[in-house]
């Protein structure tokens, strides 16, 4: 080929590459110009995230709360309430008998006490007091001791001294003929005491019956003889009052003085003759009688008491003297046989071994209780403390089961006992009913999703269409426990009271409820709508420079962002003069951790920083193919991709 030729084919070249380079320029601005009119930013902010959850439900009358005693086995002392009462949440109505519940409460209580002390006891090591015990209990060892050793020098010296034997042989001897004497003594007074009941007993003789005859005969005659003389002496007195005496200075007769003297004494005398035969008579007349009416009982009754002590007395003489005759016959045996002495010199020194053993004994105590505390016995005096404490609250809650208090603001509507009865275990005690119009209650519907954020206590609005533009308060009342499953859709009811002071409400009607499951103060947050999600990863589309500066945040893939520029206020919504218009790179996906959400935000726990820019939308990032059949200025696979997986 020629030289001109090859020139004019180097300039075509030229031409040919330079348009296309011209032409891969402009159509990277253009797209770089769309990107910038299709993304708007916005500046992280901080506020407040209160997070609810909605529901449905039905108005309700509040259900009765039928109260029992967990604990049976007593009587009621105290019903405090009756039908119609209102009662306020705490409040006592009904007590069962608490005495044997308040003394185990006091025995689990002294328990604790008695464990403590033992805890600190430990800790601490023993007290003077208790080594003061120990060391008197050493001391009572070692004299027990030596007095074990004195006694068996003593029995030695017994036993190689047969001389003690011998007399303590002769004393036996000596002692069995002195008890023998006694109970022939005691054996003669019981022949004599059984004699005299047997006499007793047989009753007199004819001869007896006929000299007690004899007797009474006597007897009567010496009381007529006296009877007789009496009446002579009577007369005789008589007589004498009647005889005259001397004659007087006056010539008249005087009374004849020493004849009356004589007849009185005459008279004195007899009459005491005649007493004396009626005694005399009486007495032999009642010995005739006793003796015709056998023996007296009470007679026997001290014979048979005699005998009865006679025995006793000749019982015990005879036991004296067989153990004075076996003492006898022991003391012989232990003088001719040494094997009974050997036998007792042994049993002395066991004791004294024994002895021995025990001061040793009590010697390991007592160093003991001068050691330091053990950790082990510490940690079991701590354990005994735990489970004393434990039984302690047990019984604490025993004892409060006999309390029945009502849970809630109530009106009683049943009382079924009285003072001194058992509770019936088939029906509750009382039941209250919270059907005053002031506070009503609602059974909501609560996803299965969303019930683990609900609890008890929680604060809740209600709405209804019956008052549009009212709305109520109230709190979650309860959870329950169990599902339910509808057209293949599972939720839980929840139970919620509603403030209905003004009466509005009423049951039946159909409400809506939004209940406040947290609230965050001072957070940082984005739109809702601001989340996106990108290979199961949350999070938001930041400005390019806003990945630039932020800490420890990378965007793998994506070019180096350009600065961009700002925008004037789009004035359309809340925020948007804090918008922004990126005029080059694309918004890169930032992986975020999300807290609580509302209605119109989310809190962000990591991720993002305040002042930070993001996107709502994301336009298409995708960059036309350039149509130059040189394929001049077409992006490279990936080259204006963003990596999702988040920054490495």
């Amino acid at each position: 080929m020629s030289k001109p030729r090859q020139k004019a084919i180097a300039a075509a070249l030229a031409v040919i590459v330079l348009t296309g380079a011209g032409y891969g320029y402009y159509a990277r601005e253009s797209a770089a110009r769309e990107n910038a009119q299709a993304v708007q930013y916005s500046a992280v902010e901080r506020g407040d995230v209160t997070e609810t959850v909605s529901a449905s439900g039905t108005i309700q009358t509040p259900q009765q709360i039928k109260l029992s005693f967990t604990s049976g086995g007593g009587r009621l002392t105290s019903v405090s309430v009756k039908v119609g009462d209102r009662v306020e949440a705490g409040q006592v109505v009904a007590t069962l008998d608490d005495a044997n519940a308040r003394a185990q409460m006091a025995s689990a209580e002294a328990n604790v006490s008695s464990a403590q002390a033992k805890l600190q006891q430990t800790r601490h090591g023993a007290t003077a007091e208790a080594i003061a015990v120990q060391q008197a209990n050493v001391d009572k060892a070692k004299a027990a001791w030596d007095g074990a050793i004195q006694a068996y020098e003593n029995q030695q010296v017994l036993y190689n001294d047969r001389s003690a034997a011998q007399q303590a042989v002769v004393n036996a001897q000596n002692q069995v003929d002195t008890t023998a004497i006694q109970l022939r003594n005691a054996q003669a007074g019981l022949d004599s005491a059984k004699a005299k009941l047997t006499a007793a007993q047989a009753g007199p003789t004819d001869a007896t019956l006929n000299a007690a005859r004899i007797a009474v005969d006597v007897a009567e005659r010496q009381q007529s003889i006296a009877e007789e003389q009496l009446d002579n002496a009577r007369n005789q007195l008589n007589d004498a009052y009647g005889m005259p005496g001397p004659v007087g200075p006056d010539g008249l007769p005087t009374t004849n003085t020493a004849a009356i003297h004589q007849a009185e004494s005459a008279y004195n005398q007899a009459q005491s003759s005649y007493n004396q035969s009626k005694v005399s008579l009486a007495n032999a007349q009642k010995q005739l009688a006793d003796l015709q009416a056998g023996p007296d009982k009470n007679v026997l009754a001290q014979m048979e008491a005699a005998v009865n002590q006679a025995q006793a007395t000749a019982d015990q003489a005879q036991a004296s003297h067989n153990a004075a005759k076996q003492a006898l016959t022991y003391g012989q045996q232990n003088y001719e046989n040494r094997n009974q002495a050997k036998a007792q010199l042994d049993q002395v020194k066991n004791s004294l071994d024994q002895a021995e053993a025990a001061y040793h004994a009590t010697v390991a105590q007592m160093n003991q209780t001068l050691a330091p505390p053990d950790s082990a016995a510490i940690t079991a005096a701590q354990a005994t403390v735990a489970q004393a404490v434990a039984s302690l609250r047990q019984q604490q809650v025993a004892l409060n089961n006999l309390k029945l208090t009502a849970p809630i603001d109530a009106i009683v509507a049943q009382v079924n006992g009285n003072v001194g009865e058992l509770p019936a275990a088939a029906s509750p005690l009382v039941v209250l009913n919270d059907a005053n119009g002031d506070n009503l209650q609602v059974m909501a519907q609560i996803s299965q999703s969303d019930v683990g954020k609900i609890q008890g206590g929680q604060a809740a609005t209600f709405t209804v269409s019956t008052y549009p533009e009212k709305t109520f308060t109230g709190n979650v009342l309860m959870v329950y426990p169990e599902a339910t499953t509808t057209n293949g859709v599972t939720s839980y009811n929840v139970q919620l009271t509603v403030d209905n002071r003004e009466g509005l409400l009423k049951p039946g009607m159909t409400t809506s409820a939004t209940i406040t499951t947290g609230t965050r103060q001072n957070v940082i947050f984005v739109p809702a709508q601001a989340l996106k999600e990108q290979n199961g990863v949350t999070g938001v589309y930041v400005a390019p420079d806003s990945v630039a500066g932020a800490q420890g945040t990378k965007s793998e893939g994506t070019a180096q962002p350009e600065q961009a520029a700002q925008t004037a206020p789009s004035g359309n919504a809340a925020g948007a003069t804090n918008a922004r218009t990126a005029k080059s790179a694309a918004p890169v996906f930032r992986p975020v951790v999300t807290g609580l959400f509302s209605t119109d935000r989310v809190e962000i726990v990591s991720g993002l920083s305040e002042g930070e820019r993001y996107t709502l939308s994301i336009a298409s990032t995708e960059k036309k193919a350039s149509t130059s059949p040189f394929n001049f200025g077409a992006p490279k696979a990936g080259a204006g991709a963003v990596k999702t997986g988040g920054g490495k």
